[in-house]
């Protein structure tokens, strides 16, 4: 049942607390791996920059309790490079991110067999996932805590993220989704994205064009 109460906003100082805990509870990872609480929210933290490529967007349910957050940002490879150069300690060592990556590849390789049953999707050969154009935005993730799961907070935190890129002149986001991760698929799907198959991935597009803006930046659910 959607939660009515719902407020979707850009990430402020007093949520950095909150996002960096639930963050760290699906073991977030930076740089390949699993990053800590500091490191998490220094992280989070880059967001709040005026003119920071991080965009953050955080859904509270009707006590002001985190409920979901999404997070993108522009040009993801130049974004990491700048990211490390002013912040060293987000740098894990070189031996953990090793032993990480090659975890990920046997996951990988192991979960290559269940994808038979999985949505099918319209192939593309090129993907837009290492595309440079600063007028795009590439999802790094999007959670809802498990308390305030099958709300439908998913999609509705979607539209407010969407809404406010498009208020920063963004044009499109894509969004890279393990083949495997069918409830990502079907959320995107539903929220109108365009989702294909490129390689190992489904990678979702969405226009911003297509987006509509309220006449006023309110906060979803402030005339529920």
């Amino acid at each position: 049942m959607p939660d009515s109460k719902l407020t979707c906003t850009p990430l402020a100082q007093q949520d950095v607390y909150p996002v960096t805990r639930l963050l760290r509870s699906i073991k977030f990872h930076i740089g390949g791996a699993q990053a800590s609480f500091k490191q998490i929210r220094e992280f989070c933290e880059v967001a709040l920059n005026e003119d920071s490529d991080l965009f953050i967007t955080v859904a509270k349910d009707e006590h002001k309790q985190l409920a979901g957050v999404v997070l993108g940002v522009r040009n993801w490879r130049s974004f990491w490079r700048g990211t490390y150069l002013k912040n060293p300690l987000l740098l894990p060592p070189m031996g953990i991110a090793a032993i990480q990556r090659k975890i990920t590849k046997i996951k990988r390789k192991n979960n290559k067999n269940k994808d038979i049953d999985l949505v099918q999707l319209e192939k593309k050969e090129t993907s837009l996932w290492h595309d440079k154009n600063p007028a795009y935005i590439h999802i790094l993730l999007i959670v809802v805590d498990m308390s305030h799961r099958q709300k439908k907070i998913g999609q509705r935190l979607y539209t407010s993220f969407l809404q406010h890129l498009k208020r920063n002149q963004i044009e499109k986001v894509i969004a890279r989704i393990g083949r495997s991760n069918t409830p990502s698929i079907v959320l995107h799907q539903k929220s109108g994205w365009n989702v294909y198959e490129v390689s190992h991935y489904a990678e979702a597009v969405i226009e911003l064009k297509d987006i509509e803006l309220p006449e006023q930046e309110i906060r979803i659910g402030d005339d529920a």
